[in-house]
């Protein structure tokens, strides 16, 4: 099945015994597949997981690849490839998986997106580096509590950040590299204390805050402690109400 294109959809991976039989699909050897869908069923930390994935290893043309309740500690080589083209990619509910490097080092990789990740609890310096990323979205991930900040470009060409259902995290990263940054959207985030302090790039037109008391505070139109930062962007959405322009004081 050199040919197969498209997408390939390959579920209950936990049936899979051993990394020679995973080989035996022999993806590598698929150049006209465009996306991949990996699905795990089983829960808990497992190494069988990390074996499984790595003998998945797909063609470099390979553009999509979903991965649904892995649950491998960290992501195989292959991912930080220099021949991996990979566009897009979504990790859903891979609660175990925290080391995230790889990621970084996808030379092509333009959307991102991180749904149901339950034992997640800090981003760190690891996930940096992302120098063709333009859309980021992290979903429910109910333990994530920090966004460390560090030095060195983080989303030069970031386009939209979109985080929901993070009820424990207190800070968003820094978004003054990401000179072509257009849409920032926060979503039941309760405990987010304030906007990135250094400020939000220029390019920003749109914000959208809702069911998220402490910033929707701080971005209160004339009398919130961010207010300043957002005020001249175009479009400004706060608890699904949309401020005009008549309403802004400059």
């Amino acid at each position: 099945m050199k040919f197969l294109r498209g997408c390939l959809s390959i579920k209950n991976l936990d049936h899979v015994p051993t990394v020679d039989k995973a080989k035996q699909a022999m993806l590598l050897t698929k150049p006209f597949l465009v996306r991949l869908e990996f699905e795990w069923n089983g829960s808990g930390y497992s190494n069988h997981h990390e074996q499984i994935l790595h003998g998945l290893q797909p063609h470099e043309n390979l553009k999509e690849l979903l991965l649904t309740n892995y649950n491998g500690f960290s992501l195989p080589g292959w991912f930080s490839s220099p021949l991996c083209k990979l566009l897009s990619i979504n990790l859903q509910s891979c609660n175990y998986c925290h080391i995230l490097t790889p990621l970084a080092k996808l030379r092509y990789l333009k959307s991102l997106t991180i749904d149901d990740m339950a034992n997640w609890s800090q981003v760190n310096q690891d996930f940096s580096g992302f120098q063709s990323l333009e859309y980021l979205a992290m979903k429910n991930i109910p333990n994530l509590v920090s966004w460390c900040m560090f030095r060195g470009s983080r989303f030069p060409h970031l386009h939209t950040l979109h985080i929901n259902d993070c009820p424990m995290l207190t800070n968003l990263p820094s978004l003054v590299d990401a000179t072509r940054f257009h849409s920032l959207d926060i979503n039941q985030c309760p405990e987010i204390r304030s906007l990135p302090h250094d400020g939000l790039p220029g390019s920003l037109a749109e914000v959208t805050i809702s069911d998220s008391g402490l910033l929707t505070d701080r971005c209160r139109v004339q009398e919130g402690a961010d207010w300043h930062m957002i005020k001249s962007v175009p479009k400004i959405v706060i608890d699904y109400v949309e401020i005009g322009w008549a309403e802004r004081s400059f």
